[in-house]
């Protein structure tokens, strides 16, 4: 900034050691108290320095050239204040302010998922009656056999069932349709219950399952269950009693 040059604030202003800065009013505005001020400048930086001060608050005090986020926007303090919110005027100006909200975007359909090993859904997928192409790898899970608490819905489609205690309930299930399929890992037993119905079965008789047969557990609502056992040496499943009739079952599916 040359001599008689125009000064704008608050762009810096470079001045040297013993340099002497004059502020002369060319208005009816006075700066300090009179219209001229001559000040003599020792060991001045460089430049002018901006205080960064973080959001601003109603309690704290700002001195000249603090500069605060507020708004969406920057501003720097042109004189000390406190409590005086950050507007254009005599007390603060806009250094940088938010740009106009853009044009929404064109949605995008999911491709691949190659990077992520190990993808999560944050909710449900929705495959709008579309084909889901290519096989469906399913991890298999191990749950041990108990009478009513073995919880076969936190774990994968697939488990291995261990275990020899006789099963006559489950954990509630998330909710009505979902569906398990347990590989027995030898001997393995279910009794047949009002809330699990097994087929063949009437009420109260139990199956024993042997290695490497499969019973299929489907949730019929969050408390009852059906299931359907797939033995190993495909023969069907029947009862010493005769099991349910044709009727009673599809009550049930």
């Amino acid at each position: 900034m040359g001599a008689n040059s125009s000064y704008i604030y608050p762009r810096p202003i470079n001045l040297a050691q013993q340099d002497e800065l004059i502020l002369v009013s060319t208005g009816t505005a006075a700066i300090g108290t009179s219209s001229t001020y001559t000040q003599l400048m020792s060991g001045v930086p460089s430049a002018i320095t901006l205080t960064p001060k973080g959001a601003w608050a109603s309690g704290t005090t700002y001195s000249t050239l603090d500069i605060v986020s507020y708004n969406f926007g920057s501003w720097i303090a042109l004189r000390g204040s406190v409590g005086v919110t950050p507007v254009a005027g005599a007390d603060w100006t806009i250094n940088a302010s938010r740009g106009a909200a853009g044009a929404d975007g064109t949605d995008g359909t999911l491709q691949h998922v190659v990077e992520d090993t190990t993808p999560e859904l944050g909710g449900n997928l929705n495959l709008n009656n579309k084909l889901m192409i290519g096989g469906l790898n399913l991890a298999r899970s191990t749950v041990a056999s108990h009478a009513s608490t073995a919880d076969i819905w936190t774990a994968s489609n697939q488990i291995n069932w261990t275990g020899a205690v006789t099963t006559i309930a489950f954990p509630n299930a998330p909710q009505g349709g979902v569906e398990r399929t347990l590989i027995c890992a030898g001997a393995c037993s279910f009794t047949a219950g009002s809330n699990m119905v097994i087929d063949g079965l009437n009420s109260g008789d139990t199956v024993t399952c042997s290695a490497g047969d499969q019973v299929i557990v489907k949730a019929i609502s969050t408390t009852s269950y059906k299931l359907s056992r797939v033995k190993l040496d495909g023969t069907a499943q029947v009862s010493a009693g005769g099991g349910m009739t044709q009727a009673q079952i599809q009550a049930y599916i």
